[in-house]
């Protein structure tokens, strides 16, 4: 298209552009071999300006992947009959436990003196001139914990096991030297001890008058205490939130004399029995596998071999076993042509049945392992079809079962001659009980009733097996017990008797650095994921999707009620609040995505996603509540961003809702938050109104995304690369963004409340502002202009990196321009400058060259890039960059002497850039087409052609 609009008759192209660049750009250089790693010199202090060796030029060594080792050691295959149950009136002759067990200690990570002081000096050294470099440096005697790899590249280590997360984002091997391993190791022994969790001292006094101390607990009406939690608790009326009602759970089908044949008789056909079993396998022992399948496996057959009369005479616990796996597998048979009714009525008459087998067992005065095991699903049976309450009364006798067994000792001290595989049985037993009493009672805001054990988590091994599990089960079942522990410790108790979790600033933030330590322990699968690789699981590894979708939305439920609870000595950081409830919910949304009809079906991630709603609903309106921050919530990503989860988990419950009276409850309750608080302003809804300003002719003007040229008015022009990548319309998927610390409302200004806007009266930066506004309207793109809140540490330029992480986690690009930039040619699309500038799906973020000159190169000698005008894509990757480049100024970042830049585009062309490929996952963009000006020395070679920044004479 030519954009010359009639200006003299059109003549050849003329040749290309031919600028000489005396400094050389990073981006310029060809991509290194794919198999080398590249190795960044360190970067000079004393001479910023001399160019150095291209960093991409020095091959390096080849990047690889740490993989555990696959061997095992296999055992006996051990006989399918049921261990001899433990009868109470003998089982007092079992070893005593000590009189009392010791409190283990918490260990808690240090800060690293070393590297602040480092930083320090290095300050230091620019003050004085270089005088503290001549002082001898003191030699190091505290032992090195980091990874060798961070150690050597100078960057921050989280001491993450096996791999910290930077050689996870970098895929470097990480190695730990032999003496940080074994204090790694005694460290996480003395924290996995003897456990007794002791109820909170509560002081008298500090609380009385004192409002619901946890966000996450304030209910939909205010002065209420419960968010459809423990409702049937605290009032006198029975409610049917959680199935609470006059119906027993367990339908009575039984005569007085059937006997266990009575239950029998009503198995299912082997083949119907085939399916449901597969079906239990594949949807609910990868969240909660504590049944042995191989064992299992072996003795289902087994009773299917024998005579109708042998069966009559089988173990009772086990036949109770097998009828609840098929509850439970009915509950997730989709698409069988059977109604939702239907389905529930076979499922509860399969949990009757099993409940009858465990009476014909006695199963109050006699244990076994298959009978905790039985009662273990009953009790999720019964969460998942609304009787909730009627679960967590089953579970406490479960709880007492469990205890009377032996099953919270560990199993060397009660049962040193049993065969390793039935000690790891017995662990795994433990820890299903302890998960399900722990995570059951933060739900139900009731005290925890599993806190006495010395089962150590490290025991738990699967190297004994007779047949190897899942290669990520002992990893899961690991990680989710450790969380259990610290939830129990430090929320379950506090939350029954309606304290707050924290009752110090300085307690919180230790509970906080111990939830971030037991994440870094987490396997790398489950702690780095994103959309696009779950979608990719699904289908390949689906148990491992439902594993990493649950223990994430553990994680960040129980570390979103740390930072919603409120104490006397700070107040609630709601940002903080925000983000962990929001990490929570999309661990909902995301299994609603991939597995609906499973989503469907477990409560337990539903209320927490309904709870997360609420916990964020409850933040917004503590946000309105402050008339200094009704501006900004307005305006704010983050704010934007609870209200559409908000939203969507509506819309969720809305369509659960027709088969489910639960969601409908909560869609009644989730609207009345919604209509109680603020609605944040969009531009996109402005603009559905705005748009009938703009012209028809120019409409017709837009630049077509199919064109492969553009001629410009100076007669210049532009073709697509042949391999470009062709973008097809963005919409509202893009986010063009303004951010400013000022609220300007004088005649002139965007906001004023003055003289009507004209073209004489206009502000140099309300002239930008209204350029980009005018553009989105144009294209169709979403527009935000955001107040920031003023840093008191840094310079005011940090502000847009944290606003635009922020915005980035709703769009799926966000272009950020300064206001003294324009978009010089508003008919030419986003989508066609994509192409033009070869932007592709895995380009993290984009930005354009600075002029070429000593001034604007960093510390390398490579020419800078301007962050006044840059495209981000989402992605975890993209996140993690803003992150690293956030935390540049501050104790937290990985960049030691970051500290002395003072702007933002400095630290990341110093440091951030350099962790990335700048060929794949960075993107520069020419001066000449996105940063210069005319008028600027002349404009050779830099005017800004389609992206122009007045730098100088902004009026």
């Amino acid at each position: 298209m030519d954009l010359r609009r009639g200006h003299g008759q059109q003549q050849p192209p003329p040749p290309p552009l031919s600028v000489q660049q005396p400094y050389p750009s990073l981006y310029s250089q060809p991509a290194p071999p794919h198999s080398q790693q590249p190795v960044l010199p360190p970067v000079p202090v004393a001479a910023h300006h001399q160019p150095q060796p291209h960093p991409y030029g020095t091959p390096g060594h080849a990047a690889s992947v740490l993989t555990p080792s696959s061997a095992t050691s296999q055992g006996s295959f051990p006989s399918p009959q049921e261990t001899q149950p433990v009868h109470f009136g003998s089982y007092m002759g079992r070893p005593s436990r000590p009189d009392a067990l010791a409190d283990s200690d918490g260990i808690y990570g240090e800060r690293n003196g070393a590297q602040d002081d480092y930083l320090r000096s290095e300050i230091k050294f620019e003050l004085d001139g270089g005088q503290e470099h001549a002082r001898k440096k003191q030699k190091r005697n505290k032992p090195t914990l980091s990874c060798q790899e961070c150690v050597d590249r100078k960057t921050k280590c989280d001491r993450g096991r096996p791999h910290c997360t930077a050689c996870v984002r970098r895929q470097t091997p990480c190695v730990y030297a032999e003496r940080a391993n074994l204090i790694e190791k005694t460290n996480a022994a003395a924290t996995n001890g003897r456990r007794i969790t002791k109820p909170p001292k509560n002081q008298p006094g500090i609380y009385a008058s004192a409002p619901v101390p946890n966000l996450a607990d304030r209910g939909p009406v205010s002065g209420s205490t419960g968010l459809l939690s423990h409702v049937p608790y605290s009032v006198p009326k029975a409610s049917n939130v959680f199935g609470v009602g006059a119906e027993h759970p367990f339908a009575n089908y039984w005569t007085c004399g059937g006997g266990l044949a009575e239950v029998v008789a009503v198995l299912p056909h082997k083949y119907q029995a085939d399916v449901l079993l597969e079906r239990y396998f594949e949807c609910v022992d990868p969240v909660y596998p504590m049944i042995h399948r191989q064992t299992f496996y072996a003795e289902y057959e087994h009773f299917w071999q024998l005579s109708d009369e042998a069966k009559n005479m089988a173990d009772a616990s086990f036949i109770g076993l097998m009828l609840v796996i098929f509850a439970l597998g009915t509950q997730f048979q989709f698409g069988t042509g059977t109604t939702i009714s239907e389905r529930k009525h076979s499922a509860e008459f399969y949990a009757s049945a099993s409940n009858q087998a465990l009476r014909m067992f006695s199963y109050l005065s006699t244990a076994s392992i298959t009978s905790i095991q039985t009662m273990v699903l009953i009790t999720y049976f019964l969460i998942n079809d609304n009787h909730a309450s009627d679960g967590w009364a089953f579970a406490g006798v479960l709880v007492r079962q469990a205890y009377a067994m032996g099953l919270h000792r560990d199993p060397n001290i009660v049962t040193p001659d049993a065969t390793p595989f039935e000690k790891q049985q017995r662990r795994k037993l433990w820890q299903a009980v302890l998960l399900q009493d722990t995570f059951l009672v933060v739900l139900l805001s009731l005290p925890p009733s599993a806190t006495h054990t010395d089962v150590k988590v490290e025991d738990l091994d699967d190297s004994s097996s007779i047949a190897l599990s899942d290669p990520t089960d002992i990893a899961y079942i690991r990680a989710s017990w450790t969380l259990a522990n610290l939830v129990q410790e430090t929320i379950c108790s506090q939350r029954s008797l309606d304290m707050p979790i924290c009752p110090t600033a300085r307690a919180k933030s230790k509970i906080i650095g111990e939830f971030r330590s037991v994440y870094r322990s987490f396997p790398d699968s489950f702690r780095s994921w994103d959309a696009d690789q779950l979608t990719r699981l699904v289908v390949e590894k689906p148990r491992v999707v439902r594993q990493t979708l649950f223990l994430s939305s553990n994680y960040h439920h129980n570390l979103m009620l740390v930072h919603a609870s409120d104490c006397p000595e700070s107040s609630v950081n709601l940002r903080l609040v925000l983000e962990s409830a929001h990490d929570a919910i999309t661990a909902f949304f995301m299994l609603w995505e991939l597995l609906e009809q499973e989503a469907r079906v477990w409560w337990v991630f539903n209320h927490r996603a309904f709870l997360e709603a609420m916990c964020i609903g409850n933040a917004l309106q503590e946000v309105e509540k402050t008339d200094g921050d009704r501006q900004l919530a307005y305006k704010d990503p983050l704010y934007a961003r609870g209200r559409d989860d908000i939203e969507k988990m509506v819309a969720i419950m809305e369509i659960m809702g027709k088969e489910s009276d639960v969601a409908e409850s909560r869609v009644s309750v989730l609207k009345d938050l919604l209509n109680r608080t603020w609605s944040i302003f969009s531009a996109s809804e402005l603009g559905e109104d705005l748009s009938v300003t703009i012209p028809e002719a120019r409409q017709g003007m837009i630049h077509p995304l199919n064109e492969t040229h553009c001629d410009t008015l100076d007669d210049r022009h532009y073709d697509i690369p042949k391999d470009a990548r062709r973008w097809a319309p963005l919409g509202k998927k893009v986010l063009i963004i303004d951010v400013d610390t000022r609220l300007d409302t004088s005649t002139g200004s965007m906001l004023g409340t003055g003289m009507p806007l004209t073209p004489d009266n206009n502000k140099p930066r309300t002239a930008g502002i209204l350029n980009h506004f005018h553009y989105a309207l144009i294209h169709g793109y979403n527009y935000r202009l955001v107040r920031a809140p003023e840093y008191q540490d840094r310079h005011q330029t940090w502000v847009k990196v944290p606003i635009e992480q922020e915005a980035l986690k709703t769009y799926d690009f966000l272009v950020f321009l300064d206001a003294d930039g324009i978009f010089n040619y508003v008919q030419v699309p986003l989508e066609w400058l994509f192409s033009l500038w070869e932007i592709t799906p895995q380009t993290l973020i984009a930005m354009a060259e600075d002029p070429h000159s000593e001034q604007n190169s960093d510390a390398r000698g490579w020419v800078l890039c301007n962050t006044g005008f840059s495209i981000a894509q989402q992605s975890k990757r993209t996140q993690e960059l803003f992150q690293r480049w956030l935390d540049c100024p501050t104790e937290r970042g990985e960049y030691e002497s970051c500290a002395q830049w003072a702007h933002e585009q400095a630290a990341f062309g110093n440091y951030v850039r350099y962790d990335y490929d700048v060929h794949k996952d960075l993107r520069a963009i020419s001066c000449q087409g996105g940063n210069g000006m005319p008028e600027e020395n002349g404009g050779a070679g830099r005017s800004g052609m389609f992206v122009r920044h007045y730098w100088i004479g902004k009026e």
